[in-house]
């Protein structure tokens, strides 16, 4: 559907449902595996493909979200903020949680023992250490799934450095929710 000929039967319902969705008579939602499903045929030769298919899902369903199935229990509801992802998983994208991670990786990297990576881990070791050379905190040393912007664009290093404050920091570091385009951006 997302590379339905022009006039073709599958185009004509996507267009349908375009139009549906922006008289605001439908609301359609994402839903995590929905989102997995655009990782098939995971080679880079099909890395346009992926994206064409994101983009679709993003033009009909917008933010709108269902939740994850583990979710429901707990009572989240269909979501309008563009929350696809499991709850469990949000705490990932804590920007604290990044920070942690963060020195916990680069100590082990950098052949720290215990005691010192204890030490390195403290706030303001970390700091002093990125404050050294901010070009420390320009790339992550693993694979981050909130999108190497996040560092690239000095947003972490400034708030590692005090410079923004955490709601600041936090914004730009939950990338990952925002839609399946920025996450297969990052991932494929």
């Amino acid at each position: 559907m997302y590379c339905a000929l022009p006039g073709s039967d599958w185009a004509k319902v996507r267009d349908f449902l375009k139009g549906m969705v922006e008289l605001g008579k439908i609301r359609i939602g994402l839903s995590y595996h929905v989102v997995i499903e655009l990782l098939q045929k995971a080679t880079p030769q099909y890395r346009e493909d992926r994206l064409a298919r994101a983009r679709l899902l993003v033009e009909l369903c917008g933010k709108n979200a269902f939740p994850y199935p583990t979710d429901l229990g707990q009572g989240d509801k269909f979501s309008t903020e563009g929350l696809w992802i499991p709850r469990i998983e949000l705490k990932d994208f804590e920007v604290e949680n990044i920070v942690d991670h963060y020195a916990d990786t680069v100590a082990r990297q950098l052949n720290l023992s215990r005691p010192q990576r204890r030490a390195f881990s403290k706030r303001r070791n970390f700091v002093k250490w990125a404050r050294a050379d901010e070009r420390r905190l320009r790339e992550f040393p693993w694979s981050a799934p909130f999108g190497p912007k996040f560092a690239e664009s000095g947003e972490f290093c400034r708030y590692v450095l005090g410079k923004i404050t955490r709601a600041e920091s936090q914004q730009q570091a939950a990338m990952l929710p925002d839609g399946p385009c920025k996450y297969l951006q990052h991932v494929v």
